[in-house]
């Protein structure tokens, strides 16, 4: 069974995870949401047919959220805050 359908859902509600932390902090909610996500994560890349490109996104975005925003982010975590940071300055 390809879990190409999983793997996506998954890197899109890491990217969900870690911008609500960006906005919000990381609250109990979002945190207990990230390590589900790692969880998951984890199942996918023990069964070996998914994408590993869209889990390596996903699982920087969640163990970023689950290190408090201290770890390095992804690319595109970087981007949305970088994003919010210049429109902070306009």
């Amino acid at each position: 069974m390809n879990d190409e359908p999983n793997a996506q859902r998954l890197n899109r509600e890491a990217f969900e995870i870690a911008k609500a932390a960006a906005d919000e902090g990381v609250t109990p909610e979002i945190r207990g949401r990230a390590d589900q996500i790692a969880e998951q994560i984890k199942a996918l890349r023990a069964e070996g047919n998914a994408d590993e490109s869209l889990l390596t996104d996903a699982y920087l975005d969640v163990n970023w959220v689950r290190s408090n925003c201290t770890l390095p982010s992804s690319t595109r975590v970087h981007w949305y805050l970088e994003d919010k940071r210049k429109a902070a300055e306009s």
